[in-house]
């Protein structure tokens, strides 16, 4: 049950790497690591799993939060990139962030991952409905869609104990 000063964040993810289609349901899933940063407190939300091809639904504290770094785990380290997006949270709301289409490029220590943000809200409301409890789904939507852009990828390896950090 979401707390009175909460709302929710709904948003989709559809991450393509150098070409190819992630999928959760891969032999080695891969998941996208959001931080995000309350503007006026500086506090730091780490959500660890969100899926490379399908819904997440995030319970916050009412306030106005940016996307500081999107991070993805592989075999080689952790790839990051900042993709700044600011939305607002209020209270007995559903803040739409839309579908985020993800298109990754790597090399051998270097990338970069563009953005584009799609509207669909048929599929938000479906959504919305198959993950939370049926009478939260009624909750009014607002949407705050973020602008498309494109940001270097910064790769960090971890092979046996060093870490090893490619230039930015």
């Amino acid at each position: 049950m979401m707390k009175s000063d909460h709302g929710l964040v709904l948003g989709r993810v559809h991450l393509v790497w150098n070409g190819r289609e992630q999928r959760a349901d891969a032999r080695f899933p891969l998941h996208v690591g959001l931080r995000i940063t309350k503007e006026k407190s500086g506090a730091q939300v780490v959500i660890d799993q969100v899926p490379v091809d399908g819904a997440f639904v995030l319970d916050l504290p009412a306030a106005t939060y940016r996307l500081t770094v999107v991070t993805l785990n592989s075999s080689q380290g952790a790839w990051q990139t900042s993709l700044p997006a600011t939305f607002s949270v209020q209270p007995q709301e559903c803040t739409y962030l839309g579908t985020w289409e993800l298109q990754m490029q790597t090399e051998f220590f270097s990338g970069s991952m563009a953005r584009q943000v799609f509207d669909q809200r048929d599929l938000a409301e479906r959504d919305l409905q198959a993950i939370i409890e049926h009478d939260q789904a009624r909750l009014p939507m607002v949407i705050q869609l973020a602008t498309p852009m494109q940001s270097p990828l910064v790769l960090t390896s971890q092979p046996e104990g060093t870490q090893l950090t490619s230039p930015p």
